[in-house]
């Protein structure tokens, strides 16, 4: 027995694009939620597009993969697409794009990494590649826990129905143990593969 949870993450689902362009949800919003949008709008457009751009156009012919310019460059277009993001979104991390959500899962790669504060040299590149790789596994892993967190309230809840319906049906109260120890023990599995990762 499995909860029908696919339609939360189904890429052409029926909720797999929703939450984005509603500027009316800011007015219920605290002021921050609104500081954010507009200071995103700033960083767009007076920061990050038009350092890329003149570091594009007068140093495009000398880069190197392991210039300072290529880092920075990186920094600008990440951080870019990060404030576009915020912008089409109206700040809500929520906001699904093909069942996935970009800006929660942007924000958790490069907040507190790397790119936040830019190291000089090549080691600054495979960090942040090494950070990037570290967040997308944690992201994976939780996802996974919520569904088998999901899966383990769905079996207490049909065997609790079927204890109320059916208490002298113990054959099918025992499967129903034996389902729900099997997914503990998944869960226990996913906390230890979550231990392992580390940056």
């Amino acid at each position: 027995l499995v909860p029908d949870s696919a339609e939360s993450t189904r890429a052409c689902g029926r909720v797999s694009f929703q939450g984005w362009g509603q500027c009316s949800r800011l007015a219920k919003e605290k002021f921050e939620a609104r500081a954010e949008v507009f200071d995103a709008v700033r960083s767009l457009f007076c920061l990050e597009l038009p350092f890329m751009i003149w570091r594009l156009y007068f140093e495009v012919s000398t880069l190197v993969i392991d210039s300072w310019t290529v880092i920075v460059i990186a920094k600008n277009a990440v951080w870019a697409m990060h404030d576009l993001l915020v912008i089409l979104s109206c700040n809500n991390p929520d906001a699904a794009l093909c069942g996935a959500t970009p800006l929660k899962t942007l924000s958790m790669m490069i907040k507190g990494s790397p790119m936040n504060s830019v190291w000089v040299g090549p080691a600054g590149v495979f960090r942040i590649a090494a950070d990037m790789a570290t967040a997308s596994a944690k992201d994976r892993i939780q996802a996974e826990k919520h569904s088998v967190e999901l899966h383990i309230a769905f079996l207490v809840i049909e065997r609790e129905h079927l204890l109320q319906g059916s208490p002298d049906d113990q054959a099918s109260l025992d499967h129903f143990d034996q389902c729900i120890q099997a997914v503990k023990a998944r869960l226990q599995d996913l906390d230890r593969k979550a231990a392992l990762i580390h940056t």
